[in-house]
């Protein structure tokens, strides 16, 4: 349950940068929510991957990109 708290409160501090990515992406408010959610559950999916070379944000900002 820690690591779970944990990731919610990174995306939490960093939740600015999806909603700018999301704002690039998609004009359409629906759109960018889903967009938004489809992010969070891939970064959920990649946390494994995440080694902690760079920084929390610039690891979520290439999820978020990608």
């Amino acid at each position: 349950m820690l690591a779970e708290q944990a990731f919610i409160l990174a995306i939490r501090e960093h939740e600015g940068l999806i909603h700018k990515v999301c704002i690039l992406y998609e004009q359409e408010q629906s759109l960018r929510e889903d967009l938004y959610q489809e992010i969070i559950l891939n970064a959920w999916k990649g946390i494994s991957s995440f080694r902690g070379d760079a920084r929390f944000s610039t690891w979520l900002y290439r999820v978020a990109i990608n």
